[in-house]
């Protein structure tokens, strides 16, 4: 994973296409919560969530630093991208594009659909990146970083610039008539709560999961994900 561009074009070529955005904010701010940027560093790298071929979230050797901050920025496999930024407060920004939109997967997408929509949204996609999302919270709980054991950080996820979008899938999922995003922008918040704040991170990933598959026109259940879930939990590096 190499960053071949500045982090303002990444960061703007995102912007201008359809991509995820992340937001995750401690319940309450503290400009200096986390003391260093050494520590902020340190805190990434300790909660970075392996679920599948890369880390969740990438890093560039590079990091850019603020007054109060540290980004990556990073271009990989058929340009893909993403851009992070976490402040010393502890919120976590995140901009990344869709890996459905790589030149190979859509090819393969429309041949097996044939409809060419305007993009595509895998629904195991969705599982893996709403898990991956909420275990990385966990883990940032878990090293005090967001807050002591009491409070509940707010976790919003959003997808832009998805009008038309429609969702893909393998077996064993099944899905009605084709499903897609009738509006261009979708967005929900989830507070982070719960004495076990992993098995409650993995519990709201999936209700994010379906938050996000019901407004693509597929409703499904906690019974349906929560299996799919742990398959994909048991790939995961041991904590």
């Amino acid at each position: 994973m190499t960053a071949t561009a500045t982090s303002t074009d990444i960061l703007d070529e995102i912007r201008s296409g359809p991509h995820w955005k992340v937001v995750v904010r401690p319940q309450s701010f503290e400009p200096e919560r986390i003391a260093t940027l050494g520590d902020c560093r340190t805190a990434v790298d300790a909660s970075q969530v392996w679920l599948r071929g890369r880390p969740y979230p990438c890093r560039d050797e590079n990091l850019e630093r603020g007054e109060d901050w540290l980004a990556s920025c990073v271009e990989s496999f058929e340009k893909r991208r993403e851009y992070w930024r976490f402040f010393q407060s502890g919120q976590f920004v995140h901009y990344f594009t869709f890996r459905e939109d790589m030149p190979s997967w859509r090819i393969e997408a429309d041949r097996q659909y044939g409809n060419h929509p305007s993009g595509y949204l895998d629904v195991d996609n969705v599982l893996y990146t709403c898990t991956e999302i909420f275990e990385f919270v966990a883990r940032l709980m878990a090293a005090g970083v967001l807050g002591t054991p009491n409070e509940a950080p707010v976790v919003r996820i959003g997808m832009q610039h998805i009008k038309d979008r429609a969702l893909s899938a393998a077996f064993p999922w099944v899905l009605p008539d084709f499903c897609r995003a009738t509006s261009d922008c979708l967005e929900h918040s989830w507070r982070v709560v719960g004495p076990g704040v992993y098995d409650e991170a993995a519990k709201q990933a999936r209700e994010a999961t379906s938050w996000f598959l019901e407004r693509f026109g597929m409703k499904t259940t906690d019974i349906v994900l929560k299996p799919e879930q742990e398959k994909i939990l048991r790939r995961r590096l041991s904590l």
